[in-house]
Formats: C-alpha cells, structure tokens, sequence
C-alpha cells in the first residue's frame, strides 16, 4: 500500500491548504517524498475534497499545535490515481525532464509536473502500463519512432493566434516593402522566410496573408515560406489550413476579410496564401536542412523553453542563415542578450543581422 500526503491543514480551518515546509514530522519541501513510520509521503497542492484525512501531525505549523494531514491511498501494485492519472515520483519527473531535454532541448521546470502527469498518463495508460518508470524503459528499450515523437508532441505546448504581436507584422511590411520596391535590385524576386515553432499554423499563414496583401507584386515571385515545428500533429493540422471562425475574434474587418469562409461555421486560408507555405516537422536540435538565405525569421516564444546554451546554439545558426540585414522576430519574453555581437535590436523584439546591418535596414 502507498500513501501520498497531499497537504497540510489547519485544524480549525480544514479547507484552507497550508505549504507546511516548517512541519517537524514532513522534513523536505513541499513536491518532494519523505517517509513518516513505514510510509511514504509526497506534498503536494491538492483540494481537500475526495480525499482521506488520515491523522494529526503533532506538531506546529504556523502558530496551529494541530494541523490535519490528508492523503491519498493507492492499494495494489497499480500506481493510477482516483482520477485516472499516474502518480509521478520525483526521480520519474527529472527522468522526464531529463529524456525530453536530449530529445528536444526542452528544460522542463517544477511547475511542468502537472503537465507531464497530465499528458502522459494517457499513454501510459493506452500502451497498459502501470508506472512512468515502466513508461520510461519502454521509450529507451522498445519504443518506435512514433512512440519517441508521441512522447515529444505530448510535452510540447502549442498556443498561438492570428496577427499575435502585430507589431511584428507592421515592421515586416514596412521591410519587404522596401525589398519588393528597391529600384537598386529591379531583378530581385526572391523571397524566403521562416516560421519556427509555428504550431498549427497561424503564424505563417499570418505572414502570407499581410504580405500577400501589401504587396501584390509578391504573387509573381518566387515567395516562400517555411514553416516547422517539432510537434508532428499541429504541423498536420497546420496544412489543413481551416479553423475555427472564433479564432478570428478580435481582429478587424480588414483583416477578418482575409480570410474564407467553408459554409460549416469555420475559415479557410486561401490557396493564393497556402500555395506559398511549406509545412515541414523538424527538431530544432538536430542537423537543419535548409541553406537560406533566409529574408526574415520568425522564432517566437519557442526559445523561453530552451536553456541559455541552447538558445545562444539555435540564434547563432540562424544568424548564420539569415541574407545581410535581415530580421529576427523573436517572442515578447525573450531576447538575445546571449548573442548580442551578431543581432542588433531595432524595436520590440525585432533584431537585425549584424552582418551588412546597414543594408535593407527598417529600423
């Protein structure tokens, strides 16, 4: 039999949790394990509803001698939960953390675990696992490519929007208007962007359509956007290009006009838009296919999951990817500090290629 302790609570306030890290008889902090008699404990947040209060913790915590502890028992040698999810020991969570970091360069925080306990449990439930360490030496000794990429698609957060941080937007026209229009380069008619991390799609679809619209001289040339991400299902759904007409909520009549309507209640992307975007899956830690030059890349709130090391890695090589000049467009809590001797800031989380920075500037 184990017992998980899932918090502390005053006895004259019992549906108040306390985050007891003081209590003499619960030695480490709260989330961590600890052995009380001959049974284990782990403390962590949880409602006192449904729960077993199964004692009093004689000591003092927060000036109350008497504080109830309540727990939940698992019988048997199933570690599945009440409610369908699998208990996660710590030495589980930092494997986690640990397997999806050398897959992916994903740095998992403490805050993660009711995500993985979450997301994973259904899979370990589905391949009639018990634990996630069963879960675990499946993925190093059994497992296929799918079940590797099913593990990264699980852990992968994926939230997105049309036009998000429009200011990015505004400063991209501005920029591919002074390409498209550059007397100095009458033959130019290339253009190549990329969108990493792009999710299900609005981001370069985004692109596409401001672009498309700006620019008209844009459909007679050779215009192309890449955009990937790790997670092979929304890369799947992304190509679809239909979604759900709620996701334009918000935007402005001019921009909602974009767009096309399918007659079931949802919204299709053009095909003058979706003929210029390639959806490709591609891990950001392994070899990188393309060659560029890349005119601008879009690389929002993907590197917020990464390390430092990693992040000053992945800016370095599109730095090295990016023409003369070109731009980086990166999410609203990053920046690249780590690389500032190859970007230069020339607005809101807009940076500029250092090499030739002079040319094709929108600053």
């Amino acid at each position: 039999m184990e017992l998980r302790c899932l918090g502390l609570y005053r006895s004259c306030c019992p549906h108040t949790l306390l985050n007891c890290t003081s209590c003499v008889s619960f030695t480490k902090n709260k989330g961590s394990e600890t052995t009380i008699g001959d049974y284990q404990y782990r403390l962590t947040p949880a409602d006192v509803d449904q729960r077993l209060i199964l004692g009093v913790a004689d000591t003092m915590v927060e000036d109350q001698p008497y504080c109830l502890f309540v727990v939940e028992r698992v019988t048997g040698a199933s570690s599945k939960m009440d409610n369908g999810e699998i208990s996660l020991s710590d030495r589980e969570f930092e494997a986690v953390r640990n397997k999806v970091y050398d897959l992916a360069g994903i740095s998992m925080s403490d805050a993660k675990r009711t995500l993985v306990v979450s997301r994973l449990s259904k899979i370990i439930r589905r391949l009639n696992l018990d634990t996630f360490t069963a879960y675990l030496e499946h993925l190093e000794r059994g497992a296929s490519a799918d079940d590797i990429q099913e593990f990264i698609n699980a852990l992968t957060t994926n939230l997105t929007r049309f036009f998000r941080e429009d200011h990015h937007f505004d400063h991209l026209n501005d920029y591919i208007g002074k390409i498209v229009n550059d007397p100095a380069n009458p033959n130019k008619s290339r253009l190549r962007l990329w969108s990493a991390g792009c999710s299900t799609g609005q981001e370069p679809y985004t692109i596409a359509l401001s672009l498309l619209a700006a620019h008209p001289k844009l459909k007679s040339w050779d215009f192309k956007i890449l955009a990937t991400d790790i997670d092979t299902d929304v890369v799947e759904k992304a190509k679809a290009g239909i979604y759900k007409a709620g996701d334009l909520s918000g935007l402005s009549p001019e921009r909602v006009r974009l767009f096309d309507r399918d007659g079931a209640g949802n919204v299709r992307i053009p095909d003058h838009a979706r003929s210029v975007v390639t959806f490709k899956s591609l891990n950001l830690m392994e070899p990188w296919p393309m060659r560029g030059p890349f005119d601008a890349i879009f690389c929002r709130n993907v590197a917020i999951y990464f390390n430092k090391p990693t992040q000053e890695k992945m800016f370095t090589r599109m730095g090295e990817l990016l023409a003369a000049g070109a731009f980086l467009y990166i999410g609203h809590s990053e920046n690249l500090n780590s690389v500032a001797d190859k970007f230069k800031l020339v607005g809101k989380t807009v940076y500029q290629n250092k090499l030739g920075a002079s040319a094709r500037s929108a600053a």
